[in-house]
C-alpha cells in the first residue's frame, strides 16, 4: 500500500446497531435494507447510499475493524499518517464501536466486545515486535477531549494545567496541541491504563436518549517514530488519531437542560463546523475557502480531511423508523465525506531521505560495477546527471548571493522609506500650521475689508494723496491676501513618487526574498524571477541616489544656513567694519595733524630754540608709529572682510548647488515615478495576457474533455461490434463445424445404410439454412465494419489535413503538451482500431467464401433430388418448419 504524493479518498464504513430495548417497547421497526454485495443501504425503500463497507446490526466487533480500519495499520508503519473518526447521533453505537471506554482491568486488552481503539494498539505493538530486528520504534499517545470548545488534557497530572489548551500549526504544517502531554509506552497493557485513566476524567452524562452521553469531542492519538538499524538515515514518523465524537442531539427528544442544555448546543456547533469543512472539502473548487478555523475539532482534523493523512469515517446509525430524521441526516453526511480526498505523503525528514536516496543510487552503481553490469552506455547519463547537479548547485549559489544583494538594498529602501516618512509628517505638520494661518489672515482680510463699496467712498471722501494710496494699498493687500491658494496634494504626491514600487517591496519581503518556488512562479504568472529582480534593483538604486541627493542638499543647506544665520558672524563682522571705519577716521586725523606739523617745522624760524624743534619732531615720529600701527591694523580687518566676502561667494556657490541638486532630484523622483507606473502598466498588461492564456487554456481542456468523451463512447461502440463480429464468427465456425459432421454423419448413413433418404435430406435442409442466415449476418457484419473503416479513414485524412494546412496571418497559438500528446493518442488509437478492423473483415471473408461453397454444394445436391415421395415429404417437413416459426 503506496500513496506517496497520491490523491486518496475518505473511505466511509456505516455501522447500524440492533434496536434497543426502549425502541423494542415503543414499538419501533427497522427502516434500513442492506445490499452488501454493492456496498449499499435504502432507507424506507426510497433512497439509497453507498459507501466504502457496509456493516448491518449482526456484524461483530472484528469484522468491522479487519474490513475498514486494519489495512491502515500497514501504511502506519511505512510513515503515514492515519485517522479513524466515528460519527452519529447520541445513542447509536459511536462509544462501543470506538471501544474509547474499553476497560484493561476487567476485560483485558482484547474480547469478543472490544473496539477499534483496543485493537489497533494490539495490533501496533504485534507490528513493531515484527520488525523488532530491523526497526527501532518509538511509541508515545496523548488524550485530549473538547468540552464546550475548551480543550483538555486527559493525562496531566496537574488539573489546573490541563484545560483551554491552544492549537498550533508549526512549520511543517502540522497541527499540534500546545502543551500537551505526551507519554512514551511500551506494550499495549500500558497504553491502555493510560486510556483507561483519562477516560476517567472525560465528561459524560444521562440524557433521555442515553444513559452514558458522552459530552465531549475525545480524541486518543497514537505517534510512532521508526528508525532502521542498518540505515539510521531511514528515519520515518506518523500520527494515528483515533476520533470519538460526540454524538448530535435534538433538543426535544434528549429533554436536556441547564448545564446538560449547553453541552448540547456546543456539541452541535462543533459538529455543524465540521459539516461544513465536509460540505466544502466536497465541492472540490479550486482557492475555495475551507472554514477550518470555525471550532477547534475542524482544526485538530485539519490534516484528516483534506490533507496528508488515509482516513476512514464510521457512520454509526439507529435502524429505528423512529430515529429515521436523525439516521437520514447522518447518511447525507457521511456521503458527502465520500467526496473528500486526502494527499497521504510519507512523513520523514526531506534532507535525510534525498541523502537516502543517493545513497542507495551510489550503492547501486556501484554493485553494478563490481558485477560488470554497468555498461558504457550509463556513463553519459551519470555524466549528464552529474553536469545538471554542478548546475543546479552553481544556480543555488547565484540565487543565495542575488537574494543577500536583494536583502540589503531592501534594508536601505526601507531605511530610507521610514525617513522619508518621518520628514513628510513633519512636512504636513508645517504645512497645516502654515494653512491655518493663511485662512486666518484671509478671515481678517474679508472681516476688516469685506465691502469694496465702503473702501470707494472712503477713497472719494479722502482728499490728500497719501491718503488715497493707502486705501488702495489696502485694497490691493486684501485681493492678494484671498487669492492665495494651498495645493493640499503638493506633499502626498511627493509621497507618492518617494513610495519605491512599494508593491514590489510587499511581495519582496513576505516571500522572503528571492522565490524561487513553483507557487511563486504560478502566483506571479508570467513575471519571471529575474525581471523581478531587475526591477527591484533598478528601484532600489534609483532609491539610492535620491537619498544621496536628498542628504547631499541637506548638508549644503545647513552650511548655507549656518553661514547665514550665524549671529555670532555677523555680529564680529558689523563689530570689525565698525572699527575699520574708526581706523580710517584715526588714521585721516593723524594725516592731518602730521602735515599740520611739518608745515609748522618747516617754517619755523631758525630763530627759534632748538628743543622746541625736536619736541615737535618727535611728536611728528609718534604720529607716524601711531599711523604704522593704525595701518596695519586696518589691513588685519580688511583681510577678515575679504574673507566675509569670499564666504559669500561661497554661499551663493552652495546655493547654485543647491538649486542643482534640487532639480536633479525632482527630475529622479519623476524618473523613479515614471518607471514606476510602466513597470506596473507593463505587469497588468503580462497579467491580462496570462488570464487569457489560462482562459484558452481552459477551453482547450473543456473540449479535449469533450473529445475523450467522445472517443470513450466510439470505443465502447467499436467493443460492441467487435463482440458482435466475434459472436457472428462463432456461430458461424459452428454451423460450418456442424455442418462437417454432417457430411460426415451421412457418408457413415450411405455406407451403413441406416437412414432413408428423406431423413438424409431434412438434415441437409436444416444445415443450409443455418449456414445461409449465418452467412448473411456475417455480410451485414462486415457492411457495418466497412462504414467504420470509412469512418476512422475519414478522421485520419482529416487530421493530417489538419497537420499539413498552411500557415494563415493570424496571429500563432504555440500547442498546449496535453493538446498534441492527446493528437498522437487519438491517431494511434484510430490507426489500431483501423487495422483491428482490416483483420476483422478479412476473417468475415473468409468464413464466408468458405459458407458460399457449402451452399453450393447443397444447390448442386437439389439437383440429384428425384423421387417424388421425398419431394412431398420435404415439402410437408417445410411447411411444418414455418408453422413452428410462426407459432412461436
Amino acid at each position: 500500500m503506496t500513496y506517496d504524493g497520491k490523491v486518496v479518498p475518505v473511505k466511509v464504513a456505516l455501522r447500524t446497531r440492533p434496536l434497543v430495548s426502549k425502541e423494542i417497547a415503543e414499538g419501533a421497526t427497522e427502516c434500513l435494507q442492506f445490499i452488501k454485495e454493492a456496498n449499499q443501504v435504502i432507507v424506507n425503500g426510497s433512497k439509497g447510499f453507498t459507501y466504502d463497507y457496509i456493516f448491518d446490526p449482526k456484524t461483530s466487533q472484528e469484522i468491522v475493524y479487519k474490513s475498514s480500519v486494519y489495512p491502515l495499520i500497514g501504511g502506519i508503519f511505512k510513515g503515514y499518517n492515519g485517522t479513524v473518526l466515528a460519527y452519529g447521533q447520541t445513542g447509536s453505537g459511536k462509544t462501543f464501536t470506538m471501544g474509547s471506554a474499553h476497560s484493561v482491568s476487567k476485560a483485558g486488552i482484547i474480547d469478543t466486545t472490544t473496539g477499534v481503539i483496543p485493537r489497533v494498539i494490539k495490533d501496533i505493538f504485534d507490528g513493531i515486535n515484527e520488525r523488532s530486528e530491523e526497526y527501532e520504534f518509538v511509541v508515545k499517545v496523548w488524550y485530549a477531549e473538547i468540552y464546550k470548545e475548551d480543550v483538555k488534557d486527559l493525562l496531566a497530572h496537574d488539573t489546573s494545567s490541563a484545560r483551554n489548551l491552544n492549537i498550533r500549526e508549526f512549520i511543517d504544517g502540522s497541527i499540534k496541541i500546545a502543551g500537551i502531554t505526551e507519554v512514551v509506552v511500551d506494550s499495549p497493557a500500558s497504553t491502555l491504563e493510560l486510556m483507561e485513566t483519562g477516560n476517567a476524567g472525560r465528561a459524560t452524562a444521562c440524557t433521555a436518549m442515553n444513559k452514558t452521553s458522552s459530552r465531549s469531542h475525545a480524541i486518543f492519538t497514537i505517534i510512532m517514530e521508526s528508525r532502521s538499524i542498518k540505515d539510521p538515515d531511514d528515519y520515518t514518523h506518523s500520527r494515528f488519531h483515533l476520533v470519538d465524537l460526540a454524538g448530535s442531539e435534538r433538543i426535544k427528544r434528549t429533554k436536556a437542560e441547564g448545564e446538560r442544555l449547553q453541552e448540547g448546543i456546543k456539541i452541535n456547533s462543533g459538529l455543524l463546523a465540521l459539516g461544513n469543512v465536509i460540505s466544502a472539502l466536497g465541492e472540490n473548487k479550486p482557492g475555495h475557502h475551507v472554514p477550518y478555523r470555525d471550532s477547534k475539532l475542524t482544526r485538530l482534523l485539519q490534516n484528516s480531511l483534506g490533507g496528508n493523512s488515509m482516513t476512514v469515517m464510521i457512520a454509526c446509525a439507529s435502524p429505528a423508523n423512529t430515529n429515521h430524521e436523525e439516521t437520514f441526516n447522518t447518511l447525507r453526511y457521511a456521503d458527502r465525506a465520500r467526496k473528500i480526498k486526502n494527499k497521504a505523503i510519507v512523513n520523514r525528514d526531506p534532507q535525510t531521505a534525498e541523502l537516502c536516496r543517493l545513497r542507495q543510487e551510489v550503492q547501486s552503481l556501484r554493485s553494478q560495477l563490481k558485477g560488470g553490469v554497468l555498461t558504457a552506455t550509463i556513463t553519459p547519463s551519470l555524466s549528464s546527471e552529474y553536469n545538471d547537479r554542478e548546475q543546479l548547485l552553481q544556480d543555488v549559489e547565484t540565487h543565495k548571493q542575488n537574494t543577500l544583494n536583494l536583502s540589503e538594498e531592501l534594508d536601505k529602501v526601507v531605511r530610507n522609506y521610514v525617513e522619508m516618512s518621518q520628514k513628510i509628517v513633519c512636512l504636513e505638520t508645517m504645512r497645516d500650521n502654515v494653512r491655518t494661518t493663511i485662512y486666518g489672515l484671509q478671515d481678517t482680510a474679508r472681516n476688516v475689508c469685506d465691502d469694496t463699496h465702503d473702501l470707494s467712498i472712503i477713497e472719494e471722501v479722502t482728499t490728500e494723496d497719501s491718503q488715497r494710496e493707502c486705501v488702495k494699498k489696502l485694497r490691493n493687500l486684501q485681493q492678494d491676501v484671498l487669492k492665495i491658494k494651498i495645493d493640499e496634494n503638493d506633499i502626498t504626491q511627493e509621497a507618492d513618487t518617494m513610495d519605491v514600487d512599494r508593491t514590489s517591496l510587499d511581495s519582496f519581503t513576505s516571500s522572503g526574498g528571492l522565490n524561487l518556488s513553483h507557487e511563486g512562479a504560478e502566483r506571479d504568472m508570467n513575471i519571471t524571477a529575474a525581471e523581478k529582480q531587475k526591477h527591484i534593483l533598478l528601484s532600489a538604486n534609483m532609491a539610492s541616489q535620491l537619498q544621496e541627493l536628498t542628504k547631499a542638499i541637506n548638508m549644503k543647506e545647513d552650511m548655507v544656513n549656518k553661514m547665514n544665520n550665524d549671529d555670532e558672524v555677523k555680529e564680529i563682522k558689523d563689530k570689525y567694519e565698525k572699527h575699520v571705519k574708526e581706523l580710517d577716521e584715526q588714521i585721516e586725523k593723524l594725516e592731518r595733524e602730521r602735515k599740520q606739523l611739518m608745515t609748522v617745522v618747516e617754517g619755523t624760524k631758525k630763530k627759534e630754540s632748538k628743543k622746541l624743534s625736536d619736541q615737535r619732531r618727535q611728536q611728528i615720529v609718534v604720529l607716524e608709529d601711531k599711523i604704522k600701527h593704525l595701518q596695519v591694523e586696518k589691513k588685519e580687518k580688511e583681510k577678515l572682510v575679504k574673507l566675509k566676502a569670499q564666504s559669500d561667494t561661497k554661499i551663493v556657490k552652495l546655493t547654485n548647488d543647491i538649486s542643482g541638486l534640487k532639480s536633479a532630484r525632482t527630475k529622479l523622483m519623476r524618473q523613479m515615478k515614471d518607471e514606476t507606473s510602466k513597470h506596473l502598466q507593463w505587469k497588468k498588461q503580462k497579467e491580462n495576457e496570462v488570464k487569457q492564456l489560462q482562459k484558452k487554456d481552459r477551453k482547450r481542456q473543456v473540449e479535449l474533455s469533450k473529445m475523450e468523451i467522445n472517443m470513450k463512447k466510439q470505443r465502447n461502440v467499436l467493443q460492441r461490434k467487435n463482440e458482435e463480429v466475434a459472436s457472428t464468427l462463432r456461430r458461424l465456425n459452428t454451423a460450418l463445424m456442424r455442418n462437417k459432421q454432417t457430411n460426415q454423419k451421412r457418408n457413415l448413413i450411405q455406407q451403413k445404410k441406416y437412414e432413408t433418404d428423406v431423413q438424409r435430406w431434412k438434415g441437409s435442409i436444416d444445415n443450409e439454412l443455418e449456414v445461409r442466415v449465418e452467412v448473411q449476418v456475417a455480410k451485414k457484419c462486415q457492411k457495418s465494419i466497412e462504414e467504420e473503416i470509412v469512418r476512422i479513414q475519414n478522421e485520419l485524412k482529416s487530421l493530417d489535413e489538419g497537420e499539413k494546412k498552411p500557415k494563415t496571418k493570424k496571429r500563432r497559438r504555440t500547442l498546449l503538451e496535453s493538446e498534441v500528446h492527446a493528437d498522437v493518442a487519438k491517431r494511434k488509437e484510430l490507426e489500431g482500431e483501423l487495422k483491428l478492423a482490416n483483420q476483422q473483415i478479412k476473417s468475415i471473408q473468409e468464413k464466408v467464401e468458405e459458407g458460399k461453397v457449402e451452399i453450393a454444394r447443397y444447390e448442386a445436391r437439389w439437383a440429384s433430388l428425384s423421387s417424388l415421395s421425398d419431394l412431398r415429404s420435404l415439402i410437408k417437413y417445410l411447411m411444418n418448419m414455418q408453422f413452428d416459426k410462426k407459432s412461436s
